[in-house]
């Protein structure tokens, strides 16, 4: 589980042009940051504490607030379409 997270963790700052030391100098809510931590939460069993540690986003308790915002928001905005 530990090396899938860490891969996908990869795979993403790649797709961003991003390095792991690059992760402390963007805003703990940042958007790039949580579209992250939400495919780590859908793909693996990581805790919220790893995950928050791993991409600097500060408390688990900040990340679950962001990742049900983010869910609320892909919600209403399919909710919209229909």
């Amino acid at each position: 589980a530990l090396a899938k997270a860490q891969r996908i963790t990869q795979q993403e700052l790649s797709a961003l042009g991003w390095t792991t030391e690059d992760l402390r100098g963007h805003r703990k809510g940042d958007a790039r940051k949580v579209r992250i931590a939400a495919r780590l939460r859908r793909e693996t069993t990581m805790t919220l504490e790893w995950i928050a540690q791993q991409l600097c986003m500060g408390a688990a308790t900040h990340v679950a607030s962001l990742l049900q915002r983010l869910k609320q928001k892909e919600a209403n905005s399919e909710k919209t379409l229909f």
